[in-house]
């Protein structure tokens, strides 16, 4: 892998090639440890689901699993019945499903194990890991919940975009253990500049399943006239 990958589906690809090229295996943050070279794979979904399980089932074409952190107080609705068909594919694909919960937005270790409550129900699984959205924003007390918050020596995140390094390149040239976070909708729309990614597959993707939902409600105000 001679350069960072670039945030396209294509892209996505080369670096799960570039993964599996240098034998690492490609595993779920709460799996066992492995022998040889692993990258622990996670995605924190933060916009829309919109897009998970083109992501995810090219990931299954690799063998390779990862965890999807979902938060149930963001922009959509876990119990929202398309939503959990997809949550489900995710899990029977193979990946594992951990809640992202908003430090601004959680009270506490009752409302993690309310969240946690919910979330199993939306996924039938067993949630085992939780990780804060925007992290430097933990409250006091959170740490102590029963689930397992994901850390890894080695880090590297494509947060707001961007790669802040070379060091992926490094890690894999190396052949060492580390965590990859991604974010599924970055990879979503080609190779589009920062704004023109927003305003061509962000907001559009974001804003769909609010539409699709006001156009149920109202057949169904039509209906019952």
């Amino acid at each position: 892998m001679l350069e960072m990958p670039r945030f396209s589906i294509t892209g996505y690809r080369q670096l799960l090639t570039a993964l599996t090229e240098a034998d690492y295996r490609i595993v779920t943050t709460d799996s066992p440890q492995q022998d040889g070279p692993t990258c622990l794979l996670r995605h924190d979904v933060d916009i829309h689901l919109e897009g998970a399980e083109q992501i995810a089932s090219i990931e299954r074409e690799y063998g390779a699993s990862s965890t999807w952190f979902v938060p149930v107080t963001f922009c959509f609705n876990v119990m929202h019945e398309p939503n959990q068909r997809m949550l489900r594919n995710l899990v029977a694909l193979g990946h594992s499903i951990g809640l992202h919960y908003d430090p601004d937005q959680t009270q506490g270790i009752e409302d993690i194990h309310f969240q946690v409550r919910l979330l199993e129900r939306a996924t039938g699984t067993r949630i085992r890991s939780i990780t804060a959205h925007k992290p430097g924003h933990s409250k006091r007390g959170l740490r102590q919940s029963a689930y397992l918050q994901p850390s890894h020596r080695n880090y590297v995140s494509d947060s707001a975009r961007r790669w802040r390094d070379d060091n992926l390149l490094k890690l894999i040239e190396g052949r060492e253990d580390f965590m990859l976070l991604t974010h599924h909708e970055h990879w979503l729309s080609g190779d589009d500049e920062l704004l023109d990614h927003f305003a061509s597959s962000i907001l559009p993707r974001t804003v769909k399943q609010a539409h699709a939902h006001a156009s149920l409600t109202l057949n169904d105000c039509l209906t019952h006239r």
